[in-house]
């Protein structure tokens, strides 16, 4: 017995559920594969994952009616600073700030943790009639034919659709499974990530400091807490996860400097090992990709999820606009046009980051004076400025409309 939709997504994280409800919205039966249990989200744990979500991120919430809630729990970042150096010593020479007053549309970004947004959208999904979530469950095999795309679940069930799209991750089952191929290195770095309550409110301000061995972004969230994501060698990264909370509380203390007084470690810290990958293309046959099985790059610039979120609203826009011209979802033409339309886009933030790593995360004093310098031109140009916080908000080019907080 064989269960049909229009689409099968692999993957139940935020890309993959925001696709889900995303093409609910316009009438699409989803089969939504996810292997996370359903508990995890009644009853979400404390824990160090937070995301920044761009203003035109917020947008796509927006359009699919999650905002309202999800603002509740997010905290504008009003105000980013930038320099090189660290906090207790201020930047070795120039620093760059940008303010709400370069950017038009209100605050440039929002922290959101994990475990309030997840929640939300998980419970969402339960009242969307056009979803069938199979939860704590993976794929076990793929059937791909000329006509449709098949899955077997490990439930046994099987399932069939005119379009499959991965959106399990960097190690995708479904990108291996379609033979799509990719480009990629991993960094020589890993990423702390963790969240520590302070005494000096932040005020909505982020701080993004550059050290010879990785950065250190400092990110503000509600009730006088900040996330830190804190990259070092992997070696480095390694040893200073093992400290026990004092001493790695000790350590923390040196990058992050008294700015915002006495900190304190809240919940669990966690280490991410870093690398780039970028898919040749991000379709095959009657496959399409999205977030991180299509991308992975440097979370220097804390745009990973912001780039699988306009996956989501340009493909969602794709599937929409053929299924109202009785066209093929499934067909090579629609998905190519999806992939066109995304890759530059990725290839340009991925170059970008991984270009910012590799000139930042050094302390020679040629490039330290080079950067430093490149810092203060920009600072005083509020033009540029201002098309730099556009860019990072995802609201230049060619914008999709869920994007803009337009309908489809």
């Amino acid at each position: 017995m064989k269960d049909n939709f229009d689409v099968i997504i692999i993957g139940g994280g935020i890309t993959g559920s925001l696709m889900a409800i995303a093409l609910a919205r316009y009438g699409l039966k989803i089969a939504l594969i996810d292997g996370e249990s359903k508990s995890k989200f009644q009853t979400p744990l404390l824990n160090s994952r937070s995301y920044s979500l761009t203003a035109s991120s917020k947008c796509l919430l927006e359009a699919l009616d999650l905002w309202e809630e999800v603002k509740i729990g997010a905290q504008p970042i009003y105000d980013i600073t930038i320099s090189d150096g660290l906090p207790e010593i201020g930047a070795k020479l120039f620093f760059l700030e940008f303010e709400d007053t370069h950017f038009d549309e209100g605050a440039m970004a929002y922290m959101v943790e994990d475990r309030v947004i997840r929640p939300l959208i998980y419970n969402f999904i339960g009242s969307c009639i056009n979803i069938n979530h199979f939860v704590s469950t993976t794929v076990t095999d793929f059937d791909i034919q000329p006509g449709y795309a098949g899955v077997t679940l490990s439930n046994k069930c099987s399932l069939r659709a005119n379009l499959l799209i991965g959106a399990d991750g960097t190690n995708s089952i479904t990108a291996k499974y379609a033979g799509i191929k990719g480009i990629g290195w991993k960094y020589d770095q890993s990423s702390l990530v963790g969240i520590v309550k302070h005494e000096v409110p932040h005020n909505g301000q982020a701080h993004q400091f550059f050290m010879p061995n990785g950065p250190i972004a400092i990110l503000p969230l509600t009730e006088s807490r900040s996330a830190f994501v804190w990259t070092e060698k992997k070696f480095n990264a390694e040893q200073l996860h093992k400290l026990d909370e004092p001493t790695f509380l000790a350590e923390l203390e040196k990058r992050f400097g008294k700015f915002r007084g006495k900190i304190t470690l809240v919940g669990s810290r966690h280490i991410f090992p870093l690398s780039f990958r970028i898919a040749d293309c991000f379709f095959g046959d009657r496959v399409a990709l999205i977030g991180d099985a299509a991308h992975n790059i440097h979370p220097i610039a804390g745009q990973g999820l912001n780039l699988g979120i306009k996956d989501v609203a340009s493909l969602a826009e794709t599937l929409v606009y053929a299924t109202r011209l009785g066209q093929d979802i499934g067909s090579t033409d629609i998905l190519e046009r999806y992939s066109n339309w995304r890759k530059f886009d990725v290839l340009s933030m991925g170059v970008f980051t991984d270009f910012s790593n590799r000139v930042f995360s050094n302390d020679n004093s040629i490039s330290r004076l080079t950067r430093g310098f490149g810092l203060f031109l920009i600072s005083q140009n509020s033009t540029l400025k201002k098309a730099i916080v556009k860019e990072a908000a995802g609201i230049s080019g060619d914008t999709p409309k869920l994007m803009r907080g337009d309908s489809i």
